[in-house]
């Protein structure tokens, strides 16, 4: 399969996300299928299959808490943050200067503090826009989607 072919698999995901109808049946009566553009500047997350999300989500509970994690110095707890998200996206969160500060999660507590981080995304425009943070970082970390 071409990257060209994924990138519009992809795309088409992320418009029934963002609620464009793909089919001309589905589109009677309602907006016109975004442009590329458009498309492009729709968060990508959402796109993703769960567990990907959920390591997205587990990146920007991160973020939040960055201050915290900047000053622990458990060794134990950094290996297990970085085996969640990934030791080069563990580094670059210890260099953030916008990083939140949240407390940080357990290591353990992870994975349920992302879920309802996911479930609260669903209305919530505060957790979309920390989604939308750990999206930021990963792509420019060209650790966009974790594989």
């Amino acid at each position: 399969m071409s990257s060209g072919s994924a990138a519009r698999r992809e795309l088409a995901q992320v418009a029934r996300h963002g609620g464009w109808p793909m089919t001309r049946g589905a589109r009677l009566g309602r907006p016109a299928r975004p442009d590329f553009a458009t498309l492009r500047a729709l968060p990508r997350w959402p796109a993703l299959d769960p567990a990907r999300q959920q390591r997205v989500a587990t990146v920007a509970l991160l973020i939040g808490a960055q201050s915290a994690l900047g000053r622990l110095i458990d060794g134990a707890r950094l290996r297990g943050y970085a085996l969640q998200v990934g030791a080069p996206v563990l580094e670059r969160l210890w260099t953030l200067e916008d990083g939140g500060r949240d407390p940080l999660p357990p290591v353990e507590a992870l994975p349920h503090a992302a879920e309802r981080l996911l479930r609260a995304a669903a209305t919530d425009a505060e957790a979309r826009q920390r989604m939308g943070q750990a999206e930021a970082l990963l792509k420019e970390l060209d650790a966009w989607p974790f594989t």
